[in-house]
C-alpha cells in the first residue's frame, strides 16, 4: 500500500523501420469469397540508451533492440459464403481468422506477450424487402486468452531492488450473441 508504481516515458533513440503490406479478394465462386491481409513491420532501434536499463544489464544501450509493444507480423484471413434460403431471405456465413505475432514489453525485449491467433465467425438472414437483419454472432470463439499488449512500470526511488511491475492488457474471453436489426 506505501509503494507507488511510476510510468517512465522518455524518448529514447531512432529508429529503423522496414515492412510491408498486402492484401486481396478473390472469389472463388459468385457465392464465395476469400480475402487476407498480411503486414510485417521489423523496428530496430539505430541509436539510443535507456538509464532504466543499466540496472538490468551491463549496458544502458538499446542498439539493436526491436521497437517494443509492436507485433512483427500480423494478418488475417477471411471466408464469407453468401446463399439464399427462402423467397426473399439471402444467408452469408462469414469466418475470420487473427494472427498477432509476439510483442515485447520494453525496450529491453525481455517479456513477450507471446502470439495470438483468434477466430470469428458469424451467420447473417437477410430480407432485404422487410429490412430484417438476424445474426449469430461469436468473437474470440478459441478463447485465446494472449495479451493484446504489456506495458511496464517502474519504480525510479527503488531501483536497488529491481522493482518493476507489469500490466497485461488481456483480450475479452469467447463472446457469443445474438443481433436483430430492422430497416424502415
Amino acid at each position: 500500500p506505501d509503494q507507488v508504481q511510476v510510468t517512465v516515458v522518455l524518448n529514447a533513440g531512432a529508429t529503423e523501420i522496414n515492412g510491408f503490406e498486402v492484401d486481396g479478394s478473390f472469389d472463388v465462386t459468385e457465392n464465395f469469397t476469400v480475402s487476407g491481409a498480411w503486414s510485417t513491420s521489423d523496428g530496430e532501434f539505430t541509436e539510443g540508451s535507456d538509464p532504466t536499463q543499466a540496472t538490468i544489464l551491463p549496458s544502458d544501450t538499446i542498439v539493436g533492440f526491436s521497437v517494443p509493444r509492436v507485433a512483427k507480423n500480423s494478418g488475417i484471413i477471411s471466408g464469407v459464403y453468401t446463399f439464399p434460403v427462402a423467397t426473399n431471405w439471402d444467408t452469408s456465413i462469414r469466418v475470420d481468422g487473427l494472427y498477432a505475432s509476439s510483442r515485447y514489453a520494453q525496450v529491453q525485449n525481455l517479456i513477450e506477450t507471446g502470439d495470438s491467433f483468434k477466430a470469428n465467425a458469424r451467420v447473417t438472414f437477410r430480407n432485404d424487402g422487410s429490412g430484417t437483419e438476424l445474426s449469430l454472432w461469436g468473437r474470440n470463439i478459441g478463447d485465446d486468452d494472449t495479451p493484446a499488449n504489456v506495458f511496464r512500470y517502474v519504480d525510479p526511488g527503488d531501483f536497488r531492488f529491481f522493482a518493476r511491475a507489469h500490466v497485461a492488457f488481456l483480450p475479452r474471453g469467447s463472446q457469443f450473441g445474438v443481433t436483430l436489426r430492422q430497416s424502415f
